[in-house]
């Protein structure tokens, strides 16, 4: 599932997420809301490296 931020770029979440579910998982979202995200120390730690090799971060959501 793709998330387009203006602050972080562009996020995936991909953990869990099927075909099936995704619709149900993205009406949680509602633009122009704030949330939180869990990023792996590897993906923050090169977030810049993998924005500029056109890479997405992939997230987990705060539960």
């Amino acid at each position: 599932m793709r998330i387009d931020s203006p602050d972080c770029g562009t996020l995936f979440i991909r953990r869990h997420v099927t075909s099936g579910n995704a619709p149900k998982i993205a009406e949680k979202f509602q633009s122009g809301r704030e949330y939180e995200f869990v990023v792996g120390a590897a993906s923050y730690r090169f977030r810049d490296q993998l924005r500029m090799i056109n890479q997405s971060i992939e997230v987990q959501p705060h539960d």
